[in-house]
């Protein structure tokens, strides 16, 4: 079966955090680093503190390992801790990744 890991990217001088979840870490997070150069990250918070620290002040880290079957819910169990402290970035992220999809489904805008 096959394996997949949480990762981190945490901002250092604001401490906030987001989570994601792959099969292949290193290149979803070269993916990431990518877009974030390029200024075209999803996450806008993200972005905008990427482009006021810089990539030094990013750390990027995997957090645990677990079968990829179980891959969304490991990962939004490490979401939903990391919210309790409401230092996470994945919270913007998901909420208008939501408003998108409700729109393309029922056609209406919110």
């Amino acid at each position: 079966m096959k394996k997949c890991n949480n990762y981190s990217i945490r901002c250092i001088p604001v401490g906030i955090i987001y989570i994601g979840s792959s099969t292949n870490v290193s290149n979803r997070i070269s993916k990431h680093i990518s877009m974030l150069r390029k200024n075209i990250h999803p996450c806008e918070y993200m972005q905008k503190d990427f482009n006021l620290f810089g990539i030094d002040n990013f750390e990027f880290k995997i957090e645990n390992e677990f079968f990829a079957i179980n891959r969304r819910q490991e990962e939004m169990l490490l979401i939903n801790k990391y919210s309790e402290t409401n230092k996470i970035y994945n919270k913007y992220t998901y909420n208008k990744y939501r408003v998108e999809l409700y729109k393309r489904k029922y056609n209406r805008s919110i």
